[in-house]
């Protein structure tokens, strides 16, 4: 490989997942600095379509124009989590209630979040806009966490989702502007910082509703407020409420970094950048079937070292080389909606499928190198089961 491919927590990508990383590599060009690849590479992507791989890291000259097509369609993409209030309650209502997270969040909704809510002036919404399950592996749903006594029961509302619309209006500014941008700009210059900060605070805005949506529709009270910051049409209009997360991770996100004693600009893709990791939990979204886990985090240094920390366990296997049958996802889709989904017909999503995903719960390559990134096996995880979840489809 490479040589400004570092692997980290000794990590070894497969013959397939190398070409991948070469073409993201030959494209970045001089610009590069470090391509950093951890455990949760996923390669699975069809480059054709301009995907990228996610569980990489770049390190980029900030001085270097910005090459767009190196712009992840899933910047801003976060994982949120608010913990449930209401008391008493039992997992089978809830999952009988997951039909009705259909009307909560939307893949397409008529007033999604894009480029033209954004006012040039004060960065401030021009119009109203709907929440949206944006982008792929975005979900919402009701999670449980099994406590000490192995008897009781927490809840949570869990979603994870961008804000497409503005991603795509975005890159399409900077294609446009008169004199294209450097990757120093982006984070620095005001007219890209306050573009970016927008979209960011746009994508968790869109997370927050997305939680209190989905909480209304199943019937149960978490911690909430008005959004005061929203467009009214009028004073009659009331704000749109949004969720107080008590979990927040980014996983695609653009920001200033030191490098080697020098400043830098790092674009993290599918990996929480450490900033945002040092917290009692770190949370990877492992599948729709095995849920999240909340892994201990008690070595800081070697977070540090890393610079980030994987968001998920990776895709196993592209759905179209999913093994195809029933068997595959026997007693995985309980409390599991999507849009299309055809009771009739039995359709089934790729994600729930067995071999979709790599395992967070076996002692297979994930788990160890998520032991050399800070994780000590002898403090206990815990793991956020789906109990009535919402999932993206293409």
């Amino acid at each position: 490989m490479d040589p400004r491919v570092t692997c980290v927590a000794g990590f070894q990508p497969s013959a397939a997942q190398q070409a991948s990383v070469a073409a993201y590599v030959k494209e970045a060009g001089a610009a590069l600095w470090e391509l950093r690849l951890f455990p949760n590479l996923d390669t699975t992507a069809s480059a054709d379509a301009g995907d990228l791989p996610t569980g990489m890291l770049a390190v980029m000259d900030p001085a270097a124009r910005v090459n767009v097509s190196l712009i992840s369609d899933q910047l801003f993409e976060g994982l949120a989590g608010v913990r449930v209030a209401t008391g008493g309650l039992k997992e089978k209502a809830l999952i009988k209630a997951a039909p009705a997270l259909q009307e909560a969040a939307f893949q397409a909704p008529k007033q999604a979040f894009a480029g033209d809510v954004r006012s040039a002036k004060n960065n401030k919404d021009t119009r109203q806009w709907a929440p949206q399950l944006g982008g792929p592996g975005s979900f919402v749903g009701v999670y449980s966490q099994l406590q000490d006594d192995h008897r009781t029961k927490h809840f949570w509302i869990m979603a994870r989702s961008t804000v497409p619309g503005y991603v795509r209006d975005l890159k399409q500014a900077m294609v446009k502007a008169p004199v294209a941008p450097t990757y120093r700009d982006l984070v620095q210059a005001d007219e890209w910082k306050r573009r970016l900060s927008f979209g960011a605070d746009g994508a968790n805005r869109n997370l927050g509703r997305l939680l209190a949506n989905a909480a209304e529709a199943v019937g149960v009270e978490v911690p909430r407020r008005d959004e005061i910051c929203a467009y009214l049409a009028d004073a009659n209009h009331l704000a749109p409420e949004v969720a107080v997360p008590d979990v927040m991770q980014h996983t695609h996100t653009i920001q200033s970094v030191g490098w080697r004693g020098k400043p830098a600009v790092a674009l993290a893709y599918g990996v929480v950048p450490a900033d945002e990791c040092f917290h009692e939990r770190f949370y990877v979204v492992a599948n729709p079937f095995d849920g999240i886990i909340a892994f201990p985090l008690v070595d800081y240094a070697s977070v540090t070292s890393a610079m980030a920390l994987p968001a998920d366990t990776g895709r196993k296997t592209a759905p179209a080389a999913l093994a195809v049958g029933a068997a595959h996802y026997e007693g995985r889709t309980a409390g599991v909606v999507w849009e299309g989904k055809d009771k009739s017909s039995g359709s089934v999503h790729p994600d729930l499928h067995r071999d979709a995903f790599h395992a967070a719960h076996v002692d297979g390559a994930f788990r160890r190198g998520m032991k050399e990134l800070g994780w000590r096996a002898e403090d206990r995880e815990e793991r956020l089961v789906p109990v009535a979840l919402k999932l993206w489809k293409q």
